[in-house]
């Protein structure tokens, strides 16, 4: 037994000794940020100024250098993240991970934007930018000693030098991110399976009409009116059997893209603020991750002076200010996106056909290598309207006829993007609001909406991107290719997109609500998001008041839910109060009481929350059948034309009896109740929505690894919902933790151009993405306690904060 015992010990010694020894190596993948590194590529020496919380401010002698340096910083903290994203836009996933990502790969090689970069970059005229970006990555990879970050050890693999276009992808995923159209009709060609057209239109509400819009068009404007585009959401001329091809492609669309973008934005002019200057807010949502798509910077050079978010990979500032200019964006939900169905010669398979006969398909091959497997090769092919996504997947064939194929048109897929262009424009755009208005020009993709403010008081909003103009279409539902109705005649001219400049109000706000009136002669979209939060921030906003910065603060991270009251008023009235035992009377009145606050103490969202999952489960899931796992979201204006009217949903179609609106908000209170009281005792004032609400950040890699996720990836109870101004949005098809905080805002900025260098921000997650770093998950804290940091080096106690000087110098 003593020897047994010496044993053992031993071989737990020499376990310690090996995490140890895995540790210390692991170690050694930290930056150096003290000290002094030669590198090639530099004109002159750079200063690397780092905050403790791990914030740069980067002090060069030329721009090209400052661009240097961000790209060397970027790969110091991101360089995994900067690879992945890359590897995601070339469609080479394959290649680290195996055949699980092999479908993945197919669709990014099918629709070919890295290939389509390369053209960009091409295009671009000043070059100079992204090759001093590359160089600076590769000096890093060049010069770093140490490990690399944990993840290229546990895919075992090692970086490829970094080329401009790797850069340059970047915009051109964001505009199939972002606008997320194609999706929607994805979803509608699944469900036209069990599902009438009518039944389809009501899932998918349009914006109300009364509801307030961001831009009024005044129609004294000059602007040429095009056709009136249908205001139907009929099925007709669908293919028939082509509802698993939709799912096979929602399902690989999701996980790659898990959600679209989101947002709030506004700006507030002199006139309305305590101090005369203007003030600028924006918060852009996606989905939460560690690392954050955002990193905190600020670049200093002859003529360059930017502060804000950037994006690892990118070598400018996508969202904040330089000396004269502030800007935000926020996710227009305009529809830049549709699919087409195209009928195959039945006599040449090389066909298609065409409004005047046939065309021959564009082919190309492709190859994608597979870890521990064999390449797959597969065929490529391309109609006038674009590529065919529906050869993706072999088994889709079952499904679909052999004489039909699916192609898609994005504004991301046109040859020509000019986007980086643009965002390097913005960037250097520091002498008058017409310059900077000048820039947006070159911006293709995604469609944004982009409020901004200079220093003289000026303020605007511009829809900006790329949109078609379409013949005789709403882009709701997949189209018929061969005909010439439903094609694309152009692009609103640049003059003509909605545009807002110093408006008598003073006060421009986005909420990802309908962007402009009806009176606008050209058409946008079907699919704004419900217009609760842009309801919110408008009426706070137009209160007869002067604002602060600190203002601003309290209203990003509001937490009130409009929502909430415009439902609970059609549902509490159907609830018969003298049936209810005492719990659920306790729980009722709470919600009679309750005023809509969803902070993370409060028990009533948690309350209102479950009935409403309850309330939808019973609602829809018997008319969608297999679909409703699919489909399992919050549908907030769905439910309520439901109930107001069209109460024929109300009944379960699966029973004998006829339901009513009534019977099911009972049934469905009363289960909700009796889940919580199982769950969290019979006093339901001791409840708590932040015991189901968290915020969760997960690692892409790190938790897929049992045991290990509970550790690295980020857990913690938060504030709001859905359809709050701080949006907190939820994952329902999660039956684990369907209340998860998993999208929301990843990047907080308020703009004080009374002094453009104490504006303030904060990210979540961490400013580092690699698990040995202190930044792995440091905003944390100051994201959910609400709070801002500042990253002028004069700005606070900037100087007091910091953590190193690293000086890069030429070799």
């Amino acid at each position: 037994m003593k020897t047994i015992s010496i044993l053992f010990q031993t071989i737990l010694v020499l376990i310690i000794l090996a995490i140890a020894g895995g540790f210390g190596f692991l170690y050694t993948s930290l930056p150096t940020i003290n000290g002094e590194i030669a590198v090639d590529g530099l004109q002159d020496e750079v200063q690397v100024i780092r905050s403790r919380r791990g914030i740069p401010i980067i002090k060069a002698k030329t721009a090209e250098d400052a661009y240097f340096a961000l790209g060397f910083t970027h790969a110091q903290d991101r360089l995994w993240q900067m690879d992945i994203q890359r590897r995601i836009g070339a469609g080479r996933l394959s290649e680290i991970v195996g055949e699980a990502t092999v479908d993945a790969d197919k669709f990014m090689r099918t629709i070919g934007i890295y290939e389509k970069a390369k053209m960009d970059y091409e295009r671009i005229e000043i070059k100079q930018a992204f090759e001093s970006y590359a160089d600076g990555v590769n000096a890093y990879i060049q010069t770093h000693e140490g490990a690399l970050s944990p993840e290229f050890y546990i895919l075992n693999y090692k970086p490829d030098p970094w080329h401009p276009v790797d850069s340059v992808v970047w915009g051109r995923m964001m505009g199939l991110q972002l606008s997320s159209n194609f999706f929607g009709e994805l979803k509608r060609l699944a469900l036209s399976k069990t599902l009438t057209p009518e039944q389809i239109a009501d899932l998918f509400q349009p914006y109300p009409k009364d509801a307030p819009v961001s831009i009024s068009f005044s129609t004294e404007e000059k602007i040429e009116e095009t056709p009136e585009t249908p205001d139907n959401k009929e099925t007709e001329g669908l293919p028939p059997k082509k509802e698993e091809t939709a799912n096979k492609l929602m399902d690989l669309v999701s996980s790659m893209f898990p959600a679209p973008g989101a947002s709030n934005a506004w700006v507030i002019g002199p006139e309305k603020t305590i101090n005369g200057k203007t003030l600028l807010a924006a918060d852009p949502h996606l989905s939460f991750s560690l690392p954050n798509m955002w990193y905190l910077a600020r670049l200093e050079a002859p003529g360059l002076t930017v502060s804000g978010a950037t994006v690892p990979g990118v070598p400018f500032v996508i969202m904040g200010h330089n000396n004269h200019v502030g800007w935000g964006f926020t996710t227009s939900y305009v529809d830049t996106q549709d699919l087409f169905l195209e009928q195959v010669n039945p006599n040449n398979k090389n066909q298609y056909f065409v409004p005047d006969g046939f065309e021959d398909f564009k082919t190309r091959n492709e190859l994608i290598p597979v870890k521990g497997g064999e390449p797959v090769r597969f065929t490529v092919r391309e109609t006038r309207h674009g590529p065919v996504i529906s050869d993706i997947f072999e088994e889709t064939r079952e499904h679909i006829n052999d004489n039909e194929v699916i192609a898609f048109r994005a504004t991301t897929l046109l040859e020509e993007n000019r986007t980086a262009e643009a965002l390097q424009t913005m960037n250097w755009a520091n002498q008058s609001i017409i310059d900077f208005i000048e820039s947006l020009r070159l911006f293709d993709t995604p469609t944004q909406n982009i409020t901004f403010a200079d220093v003289k008081g000026n303020i605007g909003m511009i829809s900006i991107g790329k949109i078609p103009i379409r013949e005789n279409s709403d882009g709701f539902n997949i189209q018929e290719g061969w005909t010439k109705e439903n094609a694309w005649t152009g692009f609103i001219p640049f003059e003509d997109l909605p545009r807002s400049l110093n408006p008598d109000s003073s006060i421009l706000i986005n909420a990802n609500n309908k962007i402009i009136d009806d009176a606008y002669p050209f058409f946008l979209s079907q699919d704004y998001q419900p217009p609760y939060r842009m309801q919110r921030i408008k009426t706070l906003l137009d209160t007869p008041r002067k604002w602060s910065s600190i203002d601003m603060n309290i209203l990003q991270t509001d937490v009130s839910s409009l929502m909430a009251l415009d439902l609970l008023s059609l549902m509490l009235p159907e609830i018969e109060k003298g049936q209810l035992n005492p719990t659920e009377l306790m729980s009722y009145t709470m919600l009679e009481e309750w005023l809509g606050n969803m902070n993370h103490e409060n028990p009533q969202p948690l309350i209102f929350m479950t009935w409403l999952k309850e309330f939808s489960d019973a609602l829809y899931a018997d008319e969608l059948g297999e679909l409703y796992e699919k489909e399992k979201r919050f549908r907030p204006l769905f439910y309520k034309h439901a109930l107001q009217n069209k109460p024929e949903w109300c009944d379960n179609i699966l029973t004998e009896n006829k339901e009513t609106c009534r019977d099911i908000l009972k049934t469905s209170f009363v289960f909700a109740i009796k889940q919580l009281y199982e769950k969290y005792g019979n006093n339901a004032r001791e409840w708590r929505w932040g015991d189901e609400h968290k915020a969760t950040l997960n690692h892409m890699i790190y938790s897929r690894i049992p045991v290990l996720n509970k550790f690295l990836n980020v857990s913690a109870p938060s504030s709001g919902g859905p359809q709050t101004v701080n949006r907190a949005d939820i994952d329902l098809s999660n039956e684990q933790a369907p209340f998860n905080n998993v999208h929301g805002a990843g990047f907080r900025m308020i703009l004080d151009f009374e002094s453009l260098d104490d504006s303030a921000y904060v990210i979540n997650g961490g400013q580092s993405g690699n698990l040995m770093s202190t930044h792995y998950r440091n905003f944390m804290t100051p994201w959910l306690s609400e709070t801002y940091i500042r990253i002028n080096e004069n700005a606070g106690n900037f100087v007091e904060l910091l953590q190193g000087v690293l000086t890069l110098t030429p070799r």
